[in-house]
């Protein structure tokens, strides 16, 4: 990480601040899930850079990048498609966990052009999404623990991801806690009405989607999205969608499963290289 590179890019009307491995490698861009920050991409990043040039940015409101006003509108995949102009990245490829994930999609969907392939961990991608209102974003339940984030110290947030996740490296506990400080929680509901916007909805227009996919799941009774059910449909609707089922993870599936994660990933990026 010593020679990682760290830095701010104005892209439209936000400020991204983006880690970068670097090297003259075929980039790779990686977008966080919602509270966290680039930096929680470090172990999937230790894996990969010496084969590919590792882009990380924070989304905005998020980790170091620019607030979002409340009268601004949030595009986070036109964000992402500007920095990947910006930093003349040509047609990279594009991964992305939870909102990241739904971002990615996004991407890949309205900016072919920018995106040669793409992974999807764990998406908001149900059979069923709820039509989105302005009620029931300001009464989603996950709303509460956003709110306490400000009054949590960093030292308490540490503690509790450590009791919550032992296995997990304390460097990955401190970025995640971290980004939890870092995060302006004034977006959430916003943002959660940007993300179930059916306007993208992989159900309409996964089948039109031509790039090389990878979609990773995991247990639903572990904390999981994607059902067997949604990544079967997702199958039919793109037959060469490669799916890998991760057991015994949860959401978060590269942090409870690291070496299967990138075991998967390595075999779905070979070919593209």
């Amino acid at each position: 990480m010593s020679n990682w590179k760290q830095s701010n890019i104005v892209v439209g009307d936000v400020t991204l601040h983006y880690t970068r491995t670097g090297g003259n490698k075929p980039p790779l861009v990686l977008i966080h899930g919602f509270s966290d920050n680039g930096l929680c991409w470090t172990p999937v990043a230790r894996e990969l850079e010496s084969v590919y040039d590792i882009i990380m940015p924070d989304m905005p409101s998020h980790g170091k990048s620019s607030r979002i006003a409340e009268d601004q509108e949030i595009d986070m995949a036109a964000n992402v498609a500007q920095l990947i102009q910006a930093l003349q990245l040509g047609k990279p490829i594009v991964g992305g966990h939870s909102m990241g994930a739904v971002v990615t999609y996004e991407l890949a969907a309205r900016f072919p052009h920018l995106v040669k392939a793409f992974f999807l961990e764990d998406p908001a991608w149900m059979m069923e999404a709820p039509v989105m209102t302005p009620e029931m974003a300001k009464n989603n339940p996950m709303g509460d623990w956003v709110k306490k984030l400000p009054s949590q110290t960093l030292e308490e947030l540490l503690r509790d991801y450590k009791r919550d996740h032992p296995a997990w490296s304390d460097e990955l506990v401190q970025h995640m806690a971290e980004a939890k400080k870092q995060l302006d929680v004034s977006i959430f509901e916003k943002l959660t009405l940007k993300l179930f916007s059916q306007e993208w909805n992989w159900k309409t227009t996964l089948q039109d989607v031509k790039q090389k996919a990878l979609l990773f799941t995991a247990d639903n009774k572990k904390g999981a999205v994607v059902s067997k059910e949604a990544a079967a449909k997702a199958k039919e609707l793109k037959p060469d969608l490669t799916i890998v089922y991760v057991p015994d993870a949860g959401h978060l599936i590269r942090f409870d499963a690291l070496s299967i994660f990138i075991k998967e990933l390595k075999a779905f990026l070979a070919p593209l290289s």
